[in-house]
């Protein structure tokens, strides 16, 4: 299956250097499209880790240009037009009470 490019902003490429530091820089773009089209969605955090779901709901705002994705114990915050999201807008490392168990 082909996925779309997603871009990286200078931000999100920033946040990814401070919260990922494991991650080479040149597999970016890897990661990022790992996070964006296998990372756990809403709903998989809703059903198996509602503690978390919980603390995502409150700290982060959804919209319909808005995916939120969780991937190597991150949250990945993309965004873009027409129901897309092919933006990363930032990468927030998970509080380690919530870290997840998998």
């Amino acid at each position: 299956m082909k996925y779309g490019k997603i871009k990286i902003t200078t931000h999100a490429r920033q946040r990814l250097k401070e919260r990922m530091p494991e991650i080479n820089p040149s597999n970016y773009n890897q990661v990022v499209q790992a996070a964006r089209y296998k990372g756990l969605t809403r709903s998989d955090l809703e059903k198996d880790y509602p503690r978390l779901a919980k603390y995502i709901r409150q700290r982060f705002r959804y919209n319909n240009s808005t995916e939120i994705r969780i991937y190597k114990n991150c949250v990945f915050i993309f965004c873009g037009d027409n129901h897309h999201s092919r933006s990363l807008r930032t990468v927030v490392d998970i509080h380690e009470g919530y870290r997840l168990a998998v």
